[in-house]
């Protein structure tokens, strides 16, 4: 999957913008003996440069696309950062069984206050992450649209009308104009002016003829394919002052400050909007950690109790795993406690959550694929589900034809979508600094091996907050999470409550 980082990168990408400013250049130098051959040009803003078409088609080149999608991805960590400080919540109520007196009361009431400022600024934080990810979203459609319009345009301009290449289409003028101005009669036994139609020699045509033709075929062409860039200019002059607003607003910035009245001040505010939200992520984080007195280093972190095999063997009991060779069984206990440590899924609430949700996503861990079971869904299914031409292919990311059979769920608890694929990848290799880096968008079935499985699990598992919700909510928060829609939530129900037996819950 492609990503750009500008504006410019998006409307290079199969730009033809400079074809058409060459074709322009070549009207301009003829349109003195044009109009003297009565040519009319009064349809045609021909007081503009190329360089003007050239400057109104780049005119959102410095968008900074990186730096929105970065402070997302900043926005977003801090939203997973404090939902996991929230998690601490329940753990520390139950400490007001313990205070006595008017001084422990009056430290109670304080701490609850604190809850709730907590609560409000941690929404704030949600709130601002999913604006901004929408703007980074709108923003590239925004632009991929008006490349494509504008390629549209000057397409059906010099290939669907003018088709010439550029010394015929010089030619054409000349000619054209010559034969009108010499009244060419258009018949064999008169002198001829040939008109360079399409290329040399030319057609004896009369010079009403050519002049319509260059009226038409000309004329006409620029002034549809300028009307047509007039179109997406101010489609996107809207776009960029409307989700300019959104951004203002997801940051608490006010009208008093980046202007949106002038179109180039809305694109510079894009970029400086981010200082805003460095400093607004930071001010609330604060607020988040001095909430419950939590140090700048963190809290600290649970031991970690292994999960054995007879414990896991006790929660998986529907027989899927036991059906596994005894190798098998024992690499994919060890690569799960690898991970579960690694992640935070260090408490029997958390890891019962855990193997609660691969119980019923991956069937207990036997199925690495999705539909990896006998009459399951074959490639051409997930591609007519999931395939980019349909609204969850689009929300899962997937750009190519096969991408829906490419990027079926996979790994523990079903990783899907180019998308979260190439999220994977980058995090894990910030995470684990493989030499050379892994990019799972290319190989996309590791996922079906336990170490790389277990990865998205962790990667899907630490970036979502799902350690908090396991610790607040139990299995119905991380279902809400994981699989919002799941028909299975009963069954989860009943492997969570058995697994915090099996555990010590």
């Amino acid at each position: 999957m492609v990503v750009y980082d500008t504006g410019r990168q998006v409307l290079d990408d199969g730009a033809k913008i400079r074809d058409f400013c060459g074709y322009w250049e070549i009207l301009k130098s003829h349109q003195g003996e044009l109009s003297q051959a009565g040519v009319d040009f009064s349809g045609l803003p021909m007081d503009r440069s190329a360089a003007d078409f050239d400057s109104a088609y780049y005119k959102e080149a410095d968008i900074n696309l990186k730096v929105i999608r970065e402070s997302g991805d900043h926005l977003q960590d801090a939203v997973a950062g404090g939902t996991e400080q929230v998690g601490l919540i329940g753990e520390t109520e139950r400490l007001s069984q313990y205070l006595k007196g008017n001084a422990a009361d009056a430290a109670w009431e304080k701490y609850k206050t604190n809850t709730e400022q907590l609560q409000t600024n941690l929404q704030k934080l949600k709130d601002a992450q999913e604006a901004i990810k929408g703007v980074d979203d709108n923003l590239y459609f925004g632009l991929n649209k008006k490349q494509d319009e504008y390629t549209a345009a000057i397409t059906l301009m010099i290939e669907g009308t003018i088709q010439n290449n550029p010394a015929d289409f010089a030619n054409r003028l000349s000619t054209g104009a010559a034969a009108i101005m010499a009244d060419n009669k258009g018949l064999e036994d008169s002198e001829k002016h040939l008109y360079a139609w399409h290329g040399s020699p030319g057609v004896n045509w009369p010079a009403r003829q050519v002049k319509d033709d260059l009226c038409t075929s000309v004329i006409g062409a620029f002034a549809t394919a300028i009307a047509a860039f007039n179109d997406a200019n101010a489609s996107m002059d809207q776009f960029v002052t409307d989700n300019y607003t959104i951004l203002r607003e997801a940051l608490n910035i006010s009208e008093n400050g980046p202007a949106i009245g002038a179109f180039a001040t809305a694109i510079a505010a894009f970029n400086d909007a981010n200082a805003s939200m460095d400093q607004f992520v930071t001010d609330n984080y604060t607020i988040l950690r001095e909430a419950l007195n939590i140090s700048e280093n963190g809290p600290e972190e649970s031991s970690f109790n292994k999960v054995t095999m007879e414990q896991l063997q006790a929660v998986f009991n529907q027989g899927n795993f036991a059906s596994l060779p005894a190798e098998q069984q024992q690499r994919i206990l060890d690569q799960l406690n690898a991970m579960m440590e690694h992640a935070g899924i260090n408490t029997p609430q958390r890891q019962a959550a855990f193997l609660a949700t691969c119980a019923i996503e991956s069937g207990e861990l036997t199925m690495w694929y999705e539909g990896a079971y006998p009459g399951g869904p074959d490639a051409d299914w997930f591609n007519a589900h999931y395939g980019p031409q349909t609204p969850k292919g689009q929300e899962l990311g997937n750009i190519e034809p096969g991408d829906g059979a490419r990027f079926m769920g996979r790994g523990p608890i079903q990783v899907t979508g180019r998308s979260n694929y190439q999220h994977f990848t980058d995090w894990y290799n910030q995470s684990y600094n493989p030499n050379p880096p892994m990019d799972f968008t290319q190989t996309p079935e590791l996922l079906q091996q336990p170490e790389y499985g277990f990865a998205a699990a962790e990667w899907y598992w630490t970036t979502h907050g799902i350690n908090a919700a396991a610790d607040s909510g139990g299995i119905d928060a991380v279902t809400d999470i994981v699989n919002y829609y799941d028909g299975n939530r009963d069954k989860k129900r009943d492997v969570y409550q058995r697994a915090l037996s099996v555990l010590g819950g």
